[in-house]
């Protein structure tokens, strides 16, 4: 019985720090990683649509980036591009821009921020995988920065207010909450 108490005061204590890390680290959100199909399917309508604008060297931010894994993925896939990562959360800030510089890509930047903090109105594109209660914030900052003609592309929530999706597309992938994107045009 002894053992069991030891291991579930561990546990609760492992958890304690979790959600500590997350407060003080992560503002309270916490860092999901937008799932290999979904990422695959972003960089697709990326470039589809910058083939169709002719834009051949396109701005894309990434809104909460993470660990960088779309900010890479769309990097290796569109070498002209700037890609810009947006992250408040100072480990997986530095974790992206040390996992950027290892694998040798050299079109990513990353920015150490709240989101609403930073000028946006030179994107050509825009992803972001957000919490659902993040997205009523995004909209005002998106009608204030984006230019006519931006692409966002939303994983998972849909923009709320009179945005409409040109696209919604549903994606398969193993990640059971990750199933759909949304295509918007600014």
């Amino acid at each position: 019985m002894d053992q069991i108490n030891d291991v579930l005061k561990w546990i609760c204590l492992f958890v304690l720090l979790w959600n500590a890390y997350f407060i003080f680290f992560n503002k309270g959100i916490p860092n999901l990683g937008s799932a290999k199909a979904i990422r695959s399917k972003v960089v697709q309508e990326f470039i589809e649509h910058m083939k169709k604008t002719q834009n051949t060297a396109p701005i894309i931010y990434d809104i909460g980036c993470g660990y960088g894994y779309v900010t890479r993925d769309l990097a290796r896939s569109m070498p002209n591009a700037k890609i810009i990562g947006i992250e408040v959360n100072k480990i997986s800030y530095w974790r992206a821009i040390i996992t950027s510089k290892i694998v040798g890509i050299k079109n990513t930047h990353y920015i150490n921020k709240n989101f609403h903090d930073v000028d946006l109105s030179n994107a050509d594109g825009l992803y972001m995988f957000l919490l659902g209660r993040l997205m009523g914030q995004i909209r005002g900052k998106l009608e204030q920065d984006l230019k006519k003609g931006t692409i966002v592309i939303s994983n998972k929530f849909a923009i709320n207010g009179d945005w409409q999706p040109l696209k919604i597309i549903d994606v398969t992938t193993i990640a059971p909450s990750q199933k759909t994107i949304y295509i918007y045009e600014r």
